[in-house]
């Protein structure tokens, strides 16, 4: 062989067995190869590195779940099926669809198929999804809102006519506009003249909504039997706002609350928040804790918040948020009645926190994880002597606290081999505090027992300077798992009859049950402070109608002994809950 012939085909071999570069943009188009024309996102490589699977038959390769995966880059046309054509088209549609480009279509022209079969290659042509007009449909939004919410959709979501669309974009705007707005906007993709129309559907909820209760939940010392309202108001003076106000009474009239919180958005996309909060409360020694240990007094605080919140990033739906607090609480409690004067204390109290969440219609969750200390040379928190006449001995006045909590709902039909019937429920409700080593003062002390935390014993059975308690309910719904195929021959049965698997019924009933466990540990105790430990479990019953009228019935059960200076609690013994919610 020529010797420089010989040399040409060794550099010749060398070359071909060098890695493949994967920044490629090109993938050269042979004589029997798969290529592509119109794509724009991705690049030819990429497309080319898609991965199919066939079964060969005869020669032929066909769709099959059980054969083997091809990457496009290396089947050769002439030996794909009609069926495996079809099929590397729906994947790359789908891998389009998968990276947040939806409506794309690949498609292969008659022409382009027979030419394939005599060698001369197989041409792919891509369609990316692009917006041929935009537009806003609206449902009741009434004219002076509708005018400045079409302006912030118009700023806040990215896609106009021409631009391909991505569905990340319309995640990240119109999701988080929808977090806390009463105006959701649904993006909805119609074909309209060989083109694609993107319309903004904007659904309007009521703007004002009233919510009242009754329910036995209080204390011992202030009355079982509250009553309580809330209302809330959105686009008040700037598009999204909302004030909340609220206000709790036990029927004694001993113990009460009044809050208003008002929250505005900095940007169109209400990414950037402040909130700003106050409270006045009238409270006894049980409600802060000090209950068990036989001291009894009355108090005030009244409180003073803002808060800056920032939504960090959001996936798949969940969205993380930071937040920036500072707080100002002033207390004053009157023990004249035992000899002990007047208490009074001011706490200035910076915090910061992260949360993590998501509302679905199968699955819910919130995490969140708060840091917060006090600063009192700044507001003349008093000295250990002076505080502990707010009812609670060497307690320190500079101290941090760590707190992390969660919650989690879901549906497990789907591990129960069953249809999505959304029949079981779960939920989990937990919270763990720690004052760091710190002697806490009394309204800041971790408090469990009762229906917030842990069921089956009375209200505030124990305190402590660190807390933690879980809270697991099952709930079963009734309703949901009826015969579909059954009419609905009434009203009785009609809003009782679900109309598809997994609808929510007018009427859904519930029977569920439930376990609680909760600990609190004192810092430098003294010989009257416990260390405590309670778990209960008990048996639920919930009516709920249109979401409007709410029923829950509860009894627990407390499965482990309590002992204190003033009360205690055997096994067996048990707690009624009743709560009963109208919402206007």
């Amino acid at each position: 062989m020529n010797s420089n012939k010989y040399l040409a085909l060794i550099l010749f071999a060398a070359f071909a067995c060098l890695p493949r570069p994967v920044i490629s943009e090109e993938v050269s188009g042979s004589s029997d190869s798969i290529s592509f024309e119109g794509n724009v996102s991705l690049s030819k490589y990429t497309l080319s590195e898609i991965s199919v699977r066939f079964n060969e038959q005869d020669g032929r390769l066909y769709p099959s779940p059980a054969g083997r995966d091809y990457l496009i880059s290396d089947i050769k046309p002439t030996i794909l099926s009609p069926e495996a054509v079809s099929q590397i088209l729906r994947e790359i549609s789908a891998h389009y669809q998968e990276i947040g480009i939806p409506a794309t279509r690949a498609v292969v022209t008659k022409d382009a198929f027979y030419a394939s079969r005599s060698g001369k290659g197989l041409s792919i042509k891509i369609v990316e999804g692009k917006i041929s007009k935009v537009r806003i449909v609206t449902d009741r939004v009434r004219g002076r809102l509708l005018n400045r919410k079409i302006k912030r959709i118009e700023e806040a979501v990215p896609l106009v006519e021409g631009e391909i669309i991505d569905s990340k974009k319309l995640d990240a705007s119109l999701g988080s506009m929808n977090r806390f707005s009463r105006q959701h906007i649904q993006p909805v993709l119609v074909p309209e003249n060989d083109g694609i129309v993107l319309e903004y559907r904007v659904q309007q909820k009521e703007e004002t909504v009233i919510k009242s209760k009754l329910d036995n939940y209080g204390s011992e010392r202030t009355g079982n039997y509250r009553v309580s309202g809330s209302i809330d108001a959105w686009n008040l003076i700037s598009p999204d706002d909302h004030l909340n106000i609220k206000a709790l009474t036990t029927l004694e009239g001993e113990s009460s609350f009044v809050g208003t919180e008002y929250t505005i958005p900095l940007d169109v996309t209400s990414s950037n928040r402040i909130k700003l909060s106050s409270h006045y409360s009238n409270y006894t020694a049980q409600d802060v804790g000090l209950g068990a240990t036989g001291i009894d007094f009355e108090g005030q605080s009244i409180s003073a918040n803002a808060t800056y919140e920032r939504t960090i990033g959001t996936y798949n739906g969940a969205y993380l948020d930071g937040f920036a607090s500072l707080r100002i609480l002033d207390v004053e409690q009157d023990q004249t009645g035992v000899g002990v004067a007047e208490g009074q204390a001011q706490y200035l109290l910076p915090s910061l926190g992260l949360k993590y969440s998501k509302m679905g219609t199968d699955t819910s969750f919130l995490f969140g994880a708060k840091i917060e200390g006090n600063l009192p040379d700044t507001v003349g928190t008093p000295e250990k002597q002076d505080l502990q006449r707010l009812g609670r001995v060497n307690a320190d006045n500079d101290f941090v606290t760590a707190s992390i909590y969660g919650l989690y709902r879901t549906y497990i039909d789907r591990f129960l081999g069953n249809d999505n019937k959304r029949a079981h429920e779960i939920e989990l409700v937990g919270s763990a505090s720690s004052s760091l080593g710190s002697r806490l003062p009394p309204s800041f002390l971790g408090v469990i027992g009762g229906h917030n935390s842990v069921r089956g014993y009375p209200v505030a059975s124990a305190s402590g300077d660190s807390n933690a308690y879980l809270k697991f309910d099952y709930n079963f719904h009734l309703p949901r798992v009826m015969d579909l195929s059954r009419k609905a021959s009434d009203h009785r049965s009609e809003v009782l009859s679900p109309r598809f698997v997994g609808d929510f019924t007018q009427l859904d009933l519930t029977l569920g049950c439930f376990t609680d466990i909760g600990i609190v540990q004192n810092s430098d105790p003294l010989f009257f402070e416990n260390d405590d430990k309670l778990w209960s479990a008990g048996l639920s019953f919930g009516a709920n109608y249109k979401d409007s009228l709410l029923l829950k019935l509860e009894y627990g059960w407390a499965l482990s002994e309590l002992e204190n200076p003033i009360r205690r609690v055997d096994n067996g013994d048990g707690e009624f809950y009743l709560s009963l919610i109208y919402k206007w």
